[in-house]
């Protein structure tokens, strides 16, 4: 009776922390976040115009932080600096470098984030 009690809890536990739909992608050795995002009734150009908005209302100066934009293609390509305290175990200052890449199309959205630089110190 325990034999099989045990047994039930172990796989009851190992549907709880499996994970499915990895939100990441290996990609050249690199870590890529991915989603992509479907907008009904939407078009390419009021997308474009969202994600432009995106950097403008995240970032003090969009214009530092976009590298590429084209329009009639659908893309916005930024590099953006995160900074943050993460509080675990040991509190940590984290900085992280990204490149975001938006492209756009009638009624879908790619978003991708690929860290570049990851910074870490921890203090006691």
């Amino acid at each position: 009776m325990k034999i099989t009690l045990y047994s039930l809890l172990l796989l009851l536990s190992l549907n709880v922390f499996g994970q499915k739909n990895e939100p990441f992608i290996i990609e050249d050795g690199m870590v890529v976040f991915e989603r992509i995002i479907d907008i009904d009734n939407t078009e390419k150009d009021e997308l474009y115009k969202r994600a432009v908005s995106y950097f403008t209302n995240s970032y003090q100066s969009s214009k530092e932080v976009i590298q590429h934009q084209d329009k009639s293609e659908g893309t916005i390509v930024g590099h953006t600096f995160y900074s943050g305290l993460y509080d675990g175990f040991f509190v940590r200052d984290v900085g992280c470098h990204n490149n975001i890449q938006i492209d756009v199309k009638d009624n879908k959205a790619r978003i991708r984030i690929m860290p570049t630089k990851y910074t870490m110190q921890t203090s006691n």
